[in-house]
């Protein structure tokens, strides 16, 4: 991944990376731009997007989106943000790499049912009888 690019600790930004990175303090996450940018394209209002773009120019957006980490996007603002930076075609979506794990013996679940089909059937129950009743 290559080195993220550097932004000034400016208010407008401070604000906005408090709201979109509230995992991390706002300077810190402004010194990872890479993650600030990639966490105004997907949680950002329209507001926090407008600040985004007057502070960083669109060669900057599109080495964030190149550079994203993985987890971050979902399949639809991935699509959005490629198009909306003019780039030409729209690869898959970062993954995560885990050591010892290759792409061939791992499988994505998708919830609930991958889930419910491997999980062991629910005991069925008789109705109750009307009898019973008092």
């Amino acid at each position: 991944m290559a080195k993220p690019f550097r932004t000034r600790l400016d208010p407008e930004l401070l604000n906005v990376a408090r709201r979109v990175v509230w995992f991390k303090a706002p300077e810190e996450a402004l010194q990872d731009t890479v993650l600030f940018v990639n966490h105004v394209m997907i949680w950002g209002n329209p507001e926090d997007v407008a600040t985004m773009r007057r502070h960083f120019d669109d060669d900057q957006l599109r080495r964030a989106l190149r550079d994203a980490y993985p987890g971050i996007f979902d399949a639809r603002s991935w699509a959005y943000w490629h198009c909306v930076l003019g780039m030409a075609s729209v690869p898959p979506l970062p993954v995560r790499r885990l050591p010892g794990i290759s792409a061939s013996n791992r499988r994505v679940r998708h919830w609930p049912s991958d889930f419910m089909r491997d999980a062991a059937p629910r005991p069925q129950h008789p109705p109750p009888d009307p009898s019973d009743r008092p």
